[in-house]
């Protein structure tokens, strides 16, 4: 069974706490007097240095944050799900119609759209490039983070010419990679990405 200091403190500690952001040890005392329960700033002071009271205002804080990134990520993520899942049927419409094709109820280049904003959908909700810029701006990403990397690698080089040397091997075959990888970015994304 809990001592009855501990308890006093779990008492006074919760108290604490549930002031907020702006708590403070003197508030707590005003907060306490405001109920008839007498105690003064001294006692507060010595609960909160013999107890750690500054720590598990951290500690709660933390796992108070985590579960709200933990809670927010599961929100995103099925989010994700379901405008995937809706981009997914968007497709299988457009392509019902495209096999199907009635005038009357889709037109041609309603269909194409329909497909298309599927497929931007699904791939926007995946993480993936839905426009020519996008693709652009990975590969310049790609390319800065490979220099970087190259950059890091030639650096213990000792001698300056030699370094030098290397690192322009290095950033030639880093452009010529990264530039056979953004033609086939474009080619494997230049049906569903826009102008």
């Amino acid at each position: 069974m809990a001592s009855r200091m501990a308890q006093k403190n779990d008492y006074l500690f919760g108290l604490y706490y549930q002031l907020g952001p702006e708590r403070s040890l003197e508030k707590l005392t005003d907060v306490l007097a405001g109920v008839g329960l007498r105690t003064s700033l001294n006692t507060v002071k010595r609960y909160s240095a013999d107890f750690g009271w500054q720590n598990r205002v951290i500690e709660l804080d933390t796992k108070a944050q985590e579960q709200r990134e933990q809670e927010h990520i599961q929100v995103i993520e099925a989010m994700n799900q379901r405008q995937s899942n809706i981009g997914v049927a968007m497709q299988g419409l457009g392509a019902n119609g495209l096999r199907n094709l009635q005038p009357n109820l889709l037109s041609a280049s309603e269909i194409v759209s329909l497909t298309r904003e599927g497929a931007r959908m699904e791939r926007l909700a995946q993480g993936e490039a839905t426009s020519r810029s996008e693709i652009a701006t990975q590969v310049v990403n790609r390319v800065v983070i490979a220099i970087v990397d190259l950059f890091n690698q030639v650096n213990s080089i000792a001698n300056g010419d030699e370094r030098r040397r290397q690192f322009a091997l290095g950033a030639d075959q880093i452009i010529s990679d990264k530039t056979v990888e953004a033609m086939q970015d474009v080619k494997r994304n230049e049906v569903v990405v826009d102008g």
